[in-house]
């Protein structure tokens, strides 16, 4: 067999492989194309903290948006992360916006992460966009979607102690209200005997009065710890 037999052989089985291969990049790039548009729209977020993560697929040389659409079910913090999969060509123009309602609340321009902070409950939408290049006109990008809900601040200390303040001020302020009463009803009308009973009476009001406010201080000191 010649040489020239030999290399129009090699460059029709290269031909064929080449053929064959841009054949298997359609192929797989329509199916990620349905499962793309299957998984885009609704994303199962949910209440509490959650996580969602794709690869989807931009098609055609003109910019095109894909829409997602996540709810969260209070105050948080939302991040994102873009990344072009440069498969089979690196996308144009790739960029998330995210809205709530009509208002846009961030954009993140090409690959790349970003974290915002999301001030109550409701439902945003997403649109990736992006405009594919190469001699297929198709490409991917990954897309990752998480929320992380806010946690309650605890009090500080500080405000324990001025709680334990106020307890103990309000004991001796009851302390202070029942002391001329109980004088007036233990007291008789005359004689010294009487006006010292009304006193150890009030000692043991005042004592009472403490132990009270004590227990308050240490119900609230409880609760701190």
């Amino acid at each position: 067999m010649s040489d020239r037999n030999i290399l129009s052989r090699l460059r029709g089985r290269l031909a064929g492989a080449a053929l064959c291969g841009r054949l298997a990049g359609v192929v797989l790039c329509s199916a990620l194309g349905a499962a793309s548009a299957a998984h885009a729209g609704d994303i199962s977020s949910g209440s509490g903290a959650w996580t969602d993560a794709s690869t989807d697929l931009i098609e055609g040389t003109q910019e095109s948006s894909i829409s997602y659409s996540f709810s969260t079910s209070g105050p948080g913090t939302l991040h994102v992360q873009l990344s072009d999969d440069v498969w089979p060509s690196a996308l144009g123009d790739l960029s998330f916006t995210a809205l709530e309602g009509s208002s846009s609340l961030f954009t993140l321009d090409g690959s790349g992460s970003l974290s915002y902070d999301i001030s109550g409950a409701g439902t945003y939408f997403g649109y990736v966009t992006g405009m594919a290049t190469g001699a297929l006109d198709l490409g991917l990008y990954s897309l990752k979607l998480s929320f992380d809900p806010a946690q309650p601040v605890p009090l500080p200390p500080s405000v324990w102690l001025l709680l334990a303040g106020l307890a103990a001020a309000a004991g001796m302020l009851r302390y202070r209200a029942t002391l001329p009463q109980m004088i007036r009803r233990r007291a008789p009308r005359s004689g010294t005997a009487g006006v010292e009973s009304a006193v150890h009476a009030a000692g043991a009001a005042r004592a009472a009065g403490v132990v009270s406010a004590a227990r308050e201080i240490g119900e609230v000191s409880a609760l701190a710890h």
